[in-house]
């Protein structure tokens, strides 16, 4: 799958290298732009799919892509989609986002990922 991101004047292309569920309109989604540093790609994108945690269980998620950029300046996309806001937040004050973001600690090295580059938006999508 392919995804294009048409921010402002700047269009960005992505091939979606993880896709779980539909995304739809009308609910919460949260964007987490991950900047990886350069040649460090494959690692970055073996230990995030190898991660065990799995959203599909959680009450009021919907969907989760992750964008791979064709241009390796660009940051990594991550897009989950849900039910509402209150899902998310629920969610992130669970454990669960501990276990999930503990496993996401390998694929997130300083040597692999730029933090200072790397953030994330949250809106309701209309």
């Amino acid at each position: 799958t392919t995804v294009t991101i048409y921010k402002n004047n700047d269009t960005k292309t992505y091939t979606a290298i993880e896709a779980t569920g539909e995304l739809t309109p009308h609910h919460f989604c949260v964007l987490n732009y991950i900047k990886v540093d350069l040649n460090q790609s494959e690692t970055f994108e073996e230990r995030f799919l190898s991660r065990t945690a799995d959203l599909n269980d959680v009450h009021g998620f919907i969907s989760l892509r992750v964008l791979r950029p064709w241009d390796p300046q660009n940051h990594y996309v991550v897009i989950s989609l849900w039910d509402d806001r209150k899902s998310f937040e629920v969610w992130q004050a669970s454990e669960q986002p501990l276990n999930y973001h503990h496993q996401w600690n390998g694929a997130l090295d300083e040597e692999i990922v730029n933090s200072d580059l790397s953030y994330y938006i949250k809106f309701d999508a209309q």
